[in-house]
């Protein structure tokens, strides 16, 4: 599984089915996993508080998708 940066001006495609997947989009898909930067940090050492990593469900084929986004600050 690999993991990009996805924002609302960007995309990612599903490795398996090539489906391209907006940032907007990208909320809509169904949640399998986030991952807190401090849960990354755990095992990656240098990773930034700015980013967790959210794995979601391809809406085509059923993919695990991987991808670091931005955490929201409240």
């Amino acid at each position: 599984m690999s993991c990009r940066i996805i924002s609302k001006d960007s995309a990612v495609a599903c490795r398996v089915c090539g489906r391209q997947i907006t940032g907007e989009a990208w909320e809509r898909l169904i949640l399998r996993e986030r991952l807190e930067p401090k849960e990354v940090q755990r095992i990656l050492l240098g990773w930034s508080d700015r980013f967790c990593v959210e794995v979601r469900y391809c809406g085509e084929c059923g993919t695990q998708i991987a991808v670091m986004v931005a955490v929201q600050e409240s």
